[in-house]
């Protein structure tokens, strides 16, 4: 009887490390950033251009699809973010960058920035380029939107280098809360 006790202890004692476990491992946290990009009417418009159009295009269309709108320059619109690249072939040079600077316009102010790719380093991303080109792109663009790195495995924010390139709850949570200082 003792031994069945003690089994069943074990057992209530490991089924409740393995919940603890899984509640942690999936918790959410949100963070947001002290800048952003996005406009008073809630938009972000980009102008400019990069070699890797196609990923940042990728990048767009995710958080827009989460419920930013990320749009390019129009003749009735200006540039919150301009898009670039560069070239810097140091070893220890970023692989992208974002830039958020505020202008003042009379009274008020106009948040703009630039967003870069370093082709020296996006032309090197291995394995699985493509995926971490994406993720670049998505990781930068959530800073323009106003969220803050967040180290989650998982996450899009997260600086480390992933082939992350769809949403987590954390993203999402954060891509919430960044978003009520534009409503």
């Amino acid at each position: 009887m003792k031994k069945a006790k003690r089994l069943v202890a074990i057992f209530s004692a490991f089924v409740f490390m393995l919940s603890a476990f899984a509640v942690s491992a999936f918790a959410v946290t949100v963070r947001v950033g002290p800048g952003w990009l996005v406009d008073n009417g809630g938009h972000m418009d980009w102008t400019g251009g990069t070699r890797y159009q196609a990923d940042f295009d990728f990048a767009v269309r995710v958080w827009n699809n989460h419920r930013f709108v990320i749009r390019r320059v129009t003749f009735w619109t200006s540039a919150d973010v301009q898009v670039f690249d560069w070239f810097d072939d140091h070893p220890r040079s970023y692989t992208a960058f974002v830039d958020l600077t505020r202008r003042l316009i009379g009274n008020g102010g106009i948040n703009t920035g630039r967003m870069g790719f370093n082709t020296f380093q996006m032309d090197r991303l291995s394995p699985s380029p493509l995926q971490r080109r994406r993720m670049v792109a998505l990781h930068e663009l959530g800073h323009t939107l106003g969220l803050a790195d967040n180290l989650g495995i998982q996450n899009v924010m997260n600086p480390a280098d992933t082939t992350v390139n769809v949403l987590s709850p954390s993203d999402r949570a954060s891509a919430d809360a960044a978003w009520q200082r534009f409503r």
